[in-house]
């Protein structure tokens, strides 16, 4: 199992603090402000030709799917694709590690959504004992590169991670089983050491 050291700074997601959330009211123009300003900006990226990755990472039941959803729907369906990075294939996992990603990227005035990316990849490989230290730290210096190479190169890259709390996440996956849905037994469960590897490697390929 690889030996994950963290030079200094905070494990971002293990001291995270949950923001007050506004009134409905409030919440609800905040929102439809939002809408209106993501249509427009879509129109610009489109006139100037701006190729946009979007990576949504997150725990398992923290509404990565439901967002995105709602994200697209103020977006032109003409100028935009949503990729679900399932676990790789034999296939894939014969192929570079980034390969399934670059073949993903955006053309010129277009978004390119992904629903889980290199991040959780990486993450759930170390903790599921696939590779080992070494090629932990490969991979790691393989994402800087890729990444930074998108960004000389003129494309936007955007990462967000959806985090809730364990008592939450644990909560909402009691509801998935009650409802049969089998999201609620397949999920990767938060704990302490998933938490501080996912704090490492955002950290690491901080761009």
């Amino acid at each position: 199992m690889a030996e994950i050291i963290y030079l200094g700074g905070n494990y971002m997601l293990e001291n995270w603090i949950k923001p007050q959330i506004p009134e409905e009211e409030e919440l609800d123009e905040r929102l439809h402000a939002a809408r209106s300003k993501l249509s427009v900006l879509q129109m610009q990226i489109k006139e100037h030709g701006l190729p946009v990755l979007v990576l949504f990472e997150g725990w398992g039941t923290a509404g990565k799917g439901s967002v995105l959803g709602k994200v697209i729907k103020n977006i032109d369906p003409r100028f935009f694709k949503v990729a679900t990075m399932d676990e790789p294939t034999e296939e894939e996992r014969r192929k570079p590690f980034l390969y399934r990603y670059f073949v993903k990227i955006p053309a010129k005035g277009k978004f390119e959504f992904l629903d889980s990316g290199w991040m959780d990849e990486v993450v759930k490989d170390v903790l599921h004992d696939k590779i080992g230290e070494k090629e932990y730290k490969k991979k790691i210096e393989s994402v800087k590169r890729f990444e930074r190479q998108l960004t000389d190169n003129g494309y936007l890259v955007m990462k967000f991670f959806f985090q809730i709390s364990r008592k939450e996440q644990k909560k909402r996956i009691e509801v998935l089983k009650e409802n049969k849905e089998p999201d609620g037994v397949s999920v990767e469960m938060k704990t302490g050491r998933i938490s501080i590897m996912t704090s490492v490697c955002m950290c690491l390929t901080d761009i």
